[in-house]
C-alpha cells in the first residue's frame, strides 16, 4: 500500500512535459513517510493506514486499486516483492488460458482441506427454512477478502497473521449475521443479499465492476459439478465431503472459512464467539448438502443473470 502511494505521489509531481520538480517530490515523498514513520506498515491494520492518508490520498489510492489495468497498478503488481505473497484464488487453478496471471507470473492458491460434518444436520438442514441467499451474501465477503487480500485460501498456515485478522474483520463487517450468534437476519431474495452486503463496504473499494466479478464468482462456486457419483450414503458420524461430490466446491468455501475461524478470534471481532461461528458455517454447509442439485443450478443462474443485468450497465 505504502508503495502504491509512493508512486502516486512520484506521478502527480510530474507535469504536463513529464519533468519533475525535485523538491516537490521530497516534500511529498518526506511529508508521507513521516505519517507512516509511528507505525509498522507490516502488521498495521488497513483502517490504520487509511487514517493516515489525507483526502487526495485516499481518492487517488481507491481510482488506482479500481483500475488494475493501469500502467501504475501493473508496475507495482509485477514487482518481485509481491508476486512472492500474493495469490489467485484457488477455484480458478484450473483456468490456465487466463494471460493476466501469466503475465504477472502470479501463483493460484491450493485447495482448502474439507471440513467434517455431522450426518444428522443434514438431515436437520434439510426440513428448516431456506438460508440461500444468506450463504450467497457470506460467499461475495469471502470471494471479496480473498480477491482484496490476495490471499488464498483465506486459512492456509502460511499465511501472514495480520491479514488472516483482517480477512475476519472484514467478514465479520459485511456479513454481520455470520459472527452475530444472536442475529435473526434472513435474506429473502438475491437482490436483498446483494444490496446489504453491497452497503457494509467501503464504495470506493467496491463498484459495479467489481460486484460482477464477485457475482460470476459465487455463481461458480455455488453451482454444482457435473461428476458422476457413486455413492454418497454418509453413512457415518461425520463425513469429509469428497471430491467427487457435486457439491465439493461449494463446502470447501464453507470449510476455508470455518478453518479461519477457528485459529483464533482477536480483539477487533468484539462479540465473536469462535464456536458459534464455526457451528454456523458446518450447518450451512449441511444445508448446501441438504439441498438438490436442481435448486442450487437454478441459483446459479439466477446469480449469473444478475451479473449479467449489472454488467451492461458497466461495458
Amino acid at each position: 500500500m505504502l508503495e502504491l502511494l509512493k508512486r502516486i505521489e512520484d506521478q502527480s509531481t510530474t507535469d504536463g512535459t513529464g519533468l519533475v520538480d525535485p523538491s516537490d517530490n521530497e516534500n511529498e515523498e518526506d511529508s508521507l513517510s513521516r505519517r507512516f514513520s509511528a507505525i509498522d506498515v507490516s502488521s498495521a491494520s488497513t483502517d490504520d493506514l487509511l487514517r493516515r492518508l489525507t483526502k487526495k490520498e485516499k481518492d487517488e489510492f481507491f481510482a488506482a486499486l479500481r483500475d488494475p489495468s493501469s500502467r501504475l497498478v501493473q508496475e507495482l503488481l509485477d514487482s518481485a516483492e509481491l508476486r512472492k505473497t500474493r495469490q489467485l484464488p484457488w477455484w480458478e487453478a484450473s483456468d490456465e488460458s487466463d494471460q493476466s496471471s501469466q503475465s504477472l507470473r502470479l501463483s493460484h492458491g491450493t485447495k482448502p482441506d474439507p471440513m467434517a460434518i455431522p450426518t444428522n444436520l443434514i438431515g436437520q438442514a434439510s426440513r428448516g427454512i431456506s438460508l440461500l441467499y444468506n450463504i450467497c451474501a457470506v460467499f461475495l465477503a469471502y470471494s471479496y477478502v480473498t480477491r482484496h487480500l490476495s490471499m488464498s485460501p483465506l486459512a492456509s498456515s502460511t499465511n501472514d497473521p495480520q491479514d488472516q485478522h483482517e480477512a475476519r474483520r472484514v467478514l465479520a463487517q459485511s456479513v454481520p449475521f455470520l459472527t452475530n450468534h444472536k442475529s435473526k437476519v434472513l435474506h429473502t431474495s438475491l437482490t436483498d443479499a446483494v444490496t446489504s452486503f453491497w452497503s457494509r463496504l467501503d464504495s470506493a473499494s467496491i463498484n459495479n465492476k467489481t460486484m460482477v466479478l464477485l457475482l460470476e464468482d459465487i455463481a461458480k462456486l455455488i453451482r454444482p459439478q457435473k461428476v458422476i457419483v457413486t455413492s454418497h450414503s454418509f453413512g457415518k458420524r461425520e463425513s469429509a465431503v469428497t471430491a467427487d461430490h457435486p457439491s465439493s466446491t461449494t463446502v470447501l468455501v464453507i470449510s476455508d472459512m470455518s478453518s479461519l475461524f477457528s485459529i483464533s478470534i482477536d480483539s477487533l471481532a468484539v462479540g465473536v464467539r469462535r464456536n458459534d461461528v464455526v457451528m454456523k458455517l458446518t450447518f450451512y454447509a449441511a444445508h448446501i448438502l441438504s439441498t438438490p442439485s436442481s435448486h442450487l443450478h437454478a441459483l446459479a443462474d439466477e446469480i449469473h443473470k444478475l451479473s449479467m443485468t449489472l454488467g451492461k450497465e458497466v461495458y
